[in-house]
């Protein structure tokens, strides 16, 4: 049996203009820590792979900050912004 997390829609890098500088940061570091939370509950039910849907990115500008969120074997990106 082939077991895979799916989840959706990071947006990772989007800024909020409503929030101010600290708020903004902390709204950040809490995407990160829930993206590496499912990569932990993946190895955890030995999940093959994590699939990814809708935007994962923000833009198709990604940083290298966003390339070291990979925290499984296999994560597979479908994205309706060019490919990266």
């Amino acid at each position: 049996m082939i077991r895979f997390l799916h989840t959706s829609d990071w947006q990772l890098g989007m800024t909020r203009s409503f929030l101010s500088e600290e708020a903004q940061a902390r709204y950040t570091q809490a995407r990160f820590d829930a993206i590496r939370t499912m990569g932990r509950i993946a190895k955890e039910k030995q999940c093959q792979f994590i699939l990814v849907c809708g935007d994962s990115f923000e833009s198709n500008q990604v940083g290298n900050v966003n390339r070291k969120l990979i925290t499984c074997d296999y994560l597979i990106l479908t994205t309706p912004e060019p490919c990266l």
